[in-house]
């Protein structure tokens, strides 16, 4: 994706949808704008949602009462602060490096405590074939930072180190991931819970590694939201055609309302997880897994290329139809059961 920014010699495309539009027009433009905000903005609703509920765990587990939707109210705000006042993503450098301390935080401090409560009667199944299809797509969307690649390399002092760092960054974070399941998978086996700070004991350390990861929620919901509001307050001016007061009113204002409608649809849109299950399955895979592919090959053709080149884009296009499908299966069973309990 980041090589279809360069396709032409001596230029540099500004964003995905700029990507999607060279190589297939406005069309493909729009395609790329649907899925990818659908993305960004579905994923921050749901940040803000998962924020309230670990501040109502955290608010309970230190002996207070939060209604829930309050707590949705809270880290709407406290997204709300970083969000409105970065212009850029070189503004946000800060921010990530908090967020991946928090992160390594919580991996630690949970593995940590999963090898002290293990038991040995844990029931371990090699596979459990029911949970194939969610996993699939769950580990699919939990690579899809490409949403946000085109910004963050822009906002590189050196870009060309790209591959460089984006090898060191998936390397991490598969590490991380790796070591959180092979933990969780021995202490608790069957019967571990999502998210596992539910199989977790109670105590001082669960309820440092929740605060850990709900303050790796609320700097990671404005990154993504920068991303979108970079493109959208370019298309719309108001970073290039407005007097640099107005410009930071008009963009507050937008970002304020921006925050307050997805805020509000986490507290009061029912089954919201659900739908998004189904809408980020289905442009996870056609926004992570198969545009750059496509566009690569629009833009640069199929031929002239090595044979391992071949292979990986073949299977990332597999992984990628395989874990969008089973992944849109498994939302909307998740959609029908919802659906169909009395109290909708």
């Amino acid at each position: 994706m980041v090589e279809c920014l360069y396709y032409d010699p001596g230029k540099r495309l500004s964003s995905y949808p700029a990507i999607g539009e060279a190589a297939f027009g406005r069309a493909g433009r729009v395609f790329v704008q649907f899925f990818h905000y659908t993305i960004v903005l579905g994923v921050s609703t749901l940040y803000i949602m998962l924020a309230g509920i670990n501040i109502e765990m955290i608010v309970s587990g230190a002996g207070g009462s939060l209604k829930l939707s309050a707590c949705v109210l809270i880290a709407g705000l406290l997204i709300l602060i970083p969000y409105a006042v970065a212009r850029s993503m070189k503004e946000t450098a800060l921010l990530s490096l908090f967020g991946v301390a928090t992160t390594f935080a919580t991996v630690v401090i949970a593995c940590a405590i999963g090898l002290i409560d293990s038991r040995e009667e844990t029931p371990h199944s090699v596979v459990v074939w029911s949970g194939v299809p969610v996993s699939l797509a769950t580990i699919g969307f939990s690579f899809g930072g490409n949403v946000i690649y085109t910004h963050v390399e822009a906002a590189m002092r050196r870009p060309k180190d790209w591959p460089k760092v984006l090898a060191g960054a998936l390397t991490l974070v598969s590490g991380m991931y790796m070591s959180m399941g092979c933990i969780g998978y021995y202490a608790y086996g069957d019967l571990v819970q999502s998210p596992i700070m539910r199989s977790l004991p109670p105590g001082i350390p669960n309820l440092v590694a929740s605060t850990s990861i709900t303050l790796h929620l609320i700097v990671a919901a404005p990154l993504l939201l920068l991303s979108f509001s970079i493109e959208v307050e370019g298309t719309l001016g108001i970073t290039s055609k407005l007097s640099p007061p107005v410009e930071s009113g008009v963009r507050y204002l937008f970002r304020l309302v921006l925050i307050g409608t997805l805020t509000s649809i986490a507290v009061f849109l029912p089954h919201f997880g659900a739908f998004m299950s189904l809408l980020g399955a289905i442009s996870s895979l056609v926004i992570i897994y198969l545009t750059p592919v496509v566009c690569h090959l629009k833009l640069f053709g199929f031929t002239n290329r090595s044979w391992k080149t071949y292979v990986s884009m073949a299977t990332c296009i597999l992984l990628g139809v395989l874990g969008g499908v089973l992944g849109a299966i498994s939302a909307i069973q998740e959609l029908a059961a919802a659906f169909s309990r009395p109290e909708f």
